[in-house]
């Protein structure tokens, strides 16, 4: 199937920022699954990522790392397939991919395409073989996810000796040439390439920004957008953990503002519960609160009330419209003014 180039335009806000020489139609945007992270990365409580883009996700153990990649996954699935052809890629490098697990979180795991490369030579031949495609296999667009950068070795470092010491530079090296050679590519593709990479300390600094990911400059300068994601809280019941609080940060963006954050639940066995972070977000900033309760329709309701109430009403997009209205508050709270430098 050709690619179409056509995009529902109530699906793309006016306010996100297109990289020079794009035009809004050759954009397809896909949620995150997230609301509020979908505001922090484009300004739309709609669009998330963008196909033909690479996208950072960094965390710690526990984060929500590998389910905000499912998370995009099953949102374009479920919602786009009647617009879109797509291809759906899971190269899982750590070769722990728990398939069940992913299935109750909606993830079409029969129409994924599951690889396990073990070198970032083997990573860059599985890419080079969905940009070369004959043109009558090419989808609309692929979202390919590598789980994650850092299970992958250079195939020098897996040919040395296990003994040897030093600091070989070949994985940083090897990526630095890969996307050299495929950035582009990458692009005319319309493939959203979701690297997830794992935090770690930066030995020897106490002060400052003390934590790092592996494989070298290279993704600081290619990826799009880079998320960091940090555990804020355990979501519990009668004591007992249910679910993980998330605080995504923005660091690097082309799509909006950088340096955004975003706190959202995460549900085992769920995924993100985005009327509940919705929800959470509302309280925060006092909005449809009367006291202890949430306020809504003339009707009070405790939090998980609230929650039912919208799902049984089909109140979500009320509670958006709601959401995106109170972030516009806070960024023309914010905003700088300045007259124009050159007129």
């Amino acid at each position: 199937m050709g690619r179409k180039k056509k995009i529902v335009e109530d699906s793309i806000e006016e306010d996100i920022t297109l990289d020079e020489g794009d035009s809004a139609e050759d954009k397809i945007l896909i949620s995150s699954g997230c609301s509020l992270l979908n505001l922090a990365l484009t300004n739309s409580v709609e669009n998330g990522y963008r196909a033909g883009r690479i996208v950072n996700i960094v965390g710690d153990k526990s984060s929500g790392k590998t389910l905000l990649a499912i998370e995009a996954m099953s949102y374009s699935y479920h919602m786009l397939k009647k617009k879109y052809d797509m291809k759906l890629i899971y190269d899982e490098g750590e070769a722990a991919f728990d398939k069940e697990y992913a299935a109750k979180l909606g993830l079409p795991v029969d129409v994924i395409d599951f690889r396990e490369s073990e070198t970032i030579e083997q990573w860059y031949e599985s890419l080079e073989k969905e940009i070369n495609l004959p043109l009558k296999e090419k989808k609309d667009f692929t979202i390919y996810v590598l789980d994650s950068l850092d299970a992958l070795v250079s195939e020098e470092e897996l040919a040395q000796d296990f003994n040897k010491s030093g600091f070989g530079m070949s994985k940083q090296k090897q990526m630095s040439k890969l996307f050299r050679r495929l950035i582009r590519k990458i692009r005319e593709n319309n493939i959203l390439l979701i690297i997830i990479s794992q935090l770690r300390d930066k030995i020897g600094v106490t002060f400052g920004e003390t934590k790092t990911r592996a494989g070298g400059r290279a993704l600081d300068f290619y990826a799009s957008t880079i998320l960091w994601l940090y555990e804020h809280g355990k979501i519990k019941k009668e004591n007992i953990p249910i679910g993980l609080e998330i605080q995504a940060k923005v660091k690097k963006n082309k799509l909006w503002k950088p340096f955004r954050l975003a706190t959202f639940s995460l549900i085992f066995e769920y995924g993100i519960d985005d009327i509940g972070s919705n929800v959470d977000f509302l309280k925060e900033n006092k909005i449809c609160i009367d006291g202890n309760r949430f306020s809504f329709s003339g009707q009070k309701f405790s939090r998980e009330e609230f929650i039912q109430f919208i799902s049984d009403n089909n109140k979500e997009q009320e509670i958006k419209d709601l959401v995106k209205q109170t972030w516009d508050v806070i960024e023309e709270r914010i905003k700088v003014i300045r007259k124009p430098k050159y007129e």
